[in-house]
C-alpha cells in the first residue's frame, strides 16, 4: 500500500503503528450521565442543536478529556479532535486514548489530510457512502514520528500558526454573520415595504406574509415553476446547496468531509440559473440559484422558471424568507423530528406572492451587492482553511522541518501574503 504519510518522510523519523500509539476506549455510557458531544471538523464540542438525534440515550460511547474522537462515517471525513470534555458521543465515532507520543501532535497528525486519506484507504464497506473504518483497521495505518523535543516543537509551531489562522478564519465569519443578517432584514423588507399606511393591501392569509401590495398577484408554485430532471454531462462537478443560500460547485466552498462515490447513481444536471432546493435541508434555507453549470444527487429539487415574467433569484429570496419563519416545516413531511425533507409535490400547490417582473429585477439587484461581497468572503474563508490543512500536513509528515529557524520567517511571509490577497 502507498503510504502518503511516509511518502518524504526524514530519515531519522521512526515508523510505528498507530496501534502503538493508541488504544480504544469502548465504554458504554448513557448521554445523562455523561453530556452528549458533536464530533465536527473543527473538533469535540458540546452537542448541536441542529444535528438530527438518536432515541437511543443509552447506547453511547463516552469521551473523556484528553482522549481522540473520530468521526467514522466516510462522509465525515475530517470530523475529529482531541476532547475538553468528558461527555458521551454517538456509536459511530471511534474513542481512543493516547498510550504514547505527544498528545497535541497526535492531534495534528490525525487532523491532517495524509492521515484521512489513509484513514479511508483502510476502511471497508460495499459502497463509498456507506464506508467506514474501525479501530482494527486504524491500528494497523503505519505513521513516521521524530523524537519526543521534535514532536513537541512541532506541535507549538502549529499552535501557534493555527491559531494565527483561526482568528482569520473568525473573522471572516462574524462579517459572512453580518452580511446574512442584513440580507434577511433586506428581505423582510422586500415584502413588507409596500405596505406600508395609507397604501392598498391585499390579504394573502398566509401566517408568513399575511399582505402584500394590491397590485402583486398570488399564484401558486406549479404555475411559476417545473421540477426538471435533466441526465448529467460527463464534465460535470458536484454542486452544493448551502445553507447560507449559495448554490456553487462543492470544490469552491469546501472539499474536506466529503466523500466521494466510487460509483455515481442518480445525479442530474444543473444548468447556471436554476433554483436549486437542498430537500433534507430546505428547512435550514439551503435554497438558492446555481452560480454556474454542475451536477447534484437525486435530494435537490432542480427548478426552472416556466415564463420570463419569474426571477429565479427573488423566488430564492422568498423561499429562504419561508424557511426563516419556519413555513418551510409544513411542506416536508418526515419521520425524523429534526431533518423534515422538501418535495416539490407538496410545493408545487403553495401559493406564493408573484410581483410584477420589474419589482422582482429591482428587489433581486438590491440584493446582490451583499451576496456577492459574501461569496467572495466565503472563497477567502475555503482558501484559509486550505492553507490551514496542508500547513498542519506538511508539519506533521516532515516536509516542512520547523527545526530550521528560516521556516517561521518563511510560514510568517507565506501567511500574511495570503491574508493580504485574501481580505474583500
Amino acid at each position: 500500500m502507498n503510504n502518503i504519510m511516509l511518502r518524504n518522510k526524514p530519515k531519522d523519523w521512526q515508523v510505528t503503528k498507530l496501534g502503538q500509539l493508541l488504544e480504544q476506549r469502548n465504554e458504554k455510557v448513557n448521554d445523562e450521565d455523561y453530556p452528549p458531544l458533536s464530533v465536527t471538523s473543527n473538533g469535540i464540542v458540546p452537542q448541536m442543536e441542529h444535528v438530527a438525534k438518536s432515541n437511543d440515550r443509552e447506547n453511547r460511547k463516552r469521551a473523556a478529556i484528553g482522549d481522540f474522537v473520530i468521526n467514522t462515517r466516510s462522509d465525515r471525513r475530517g470530523a475529529s479532535g482531541l476532547s475538553d470534555y468528558d461527555g458521551s458521543v454517538s456509536l459511530i465515532s471511534l474513542v481512543l486514548r493516547p498510550r504514547a507520543g505527544h498528545r497535541r501532535f497526535l492531534h495534528y497528525l490525525l487532523k491532517s489530510i495524509a492521515f484521512q486519506e489513509e484513514f479511508y484507504r483502510y476502511g471497508h464497506g460495499i459502497v463509498a457512502d456507506l464506508w467506514t473504518t474501525g479501530y482494527s483497521e486504524l491500528k494497523n495505518i503505519p505513521v513516521a514520528l521524530p523524537d519526543d523535543p521534535v514532536q513537541n516543537q512541532i506541535a507549538e509551531f502549529l499552535d501557534h500558526r493555527c491559531a494565527r489562522i483561526d482568528l482569520l478564519i473568525e473573522k471572516k465569519r462574524q462579517l459572512i454573520a453580518l452580511l446574512k443578517q442584513k440580507e434577511h432584514i433586506a428581505i423582510d423588507g422586500s415584502l413588507t415595504s409596500s405596505t406600508g399606511k395609507g397604501r392598498q393591501v391585499l390579504e394573502t392569509g398566509l401566517p408568513w406574509i399575511p399582505k402584500i401590495p394590491a397590485h402583486w398577484k398570488m399564484r401558486r408554485a406549479k404555475y411559476l415553476f417545473r421540477n426538471v430532471a435533466r441526465p448529467p454531462l460527463n464534465d460535470d462537478k458536484i454542486k452544493t446547496a448551502f445553507r447560507d443560500g449559495q448554490v456553487t460547485l462543492r470544490e469552491n466552498r469546501r472539499t474536506e468531509g466529503y466523500t466521494f462515490a466510487v460509483k455515481e447513481v442518480g445525479y442530474q444536471h444543473i444548468q447556471k440559473g436554476d433554483l436549486v432546493i437542498h430537500t433534507m435541508d430546505a428547512f435550514a434555507g439551503a435554497i438558492g440559484v446555481s452560480d454556474s453549470d454542475g451536477k447534484s444527487t437525486g435530494e435537490y429539487a432542480v427548478c426552472e422558471a416556466v415564463s420570463d415574467s419569474v426571477n429565479n433569484y427573488y423566488y430564492a429570496q422568498v423561499l429562504r424568507c419561508m424557511a426563516e419563519r419556519n413555513y418551510i416545516y409544513v411542506l416536508c413531511p418526515s419521520v425524523r423530528e429534526r431533518a423534515p425533507r422538501f418535495r416539490f409535490s407538496k410545493f408545487a400547490p403553495v401559493r406564493l406572492p408573484v410581483p410584477p417582473r420589474p419589482e422582482q429585477d429591482e428587489i433581486a439587484e438590491f440584493l446582490k451587492g451583499s451576496r456577492e461581497l459574501r461569496d467572495k468572503t466565503y472563497t477567502s474563508l475555503s482558501l484559509l482553511k486550505q492553507y490551514r490543512a496542508s500547513l498542519i500536513t506538511e508539519a506533521v509528515t516532515g516536509q516542512m522541518d520547523i527545526r530550521q529557524g528560516v521556516v517561521n520567517e518563511i510560514t510568517a511571509k507565506g501567511l500574511d501574503r495570503i491574508v493580504k490577497a485574501l481580505v474583500p
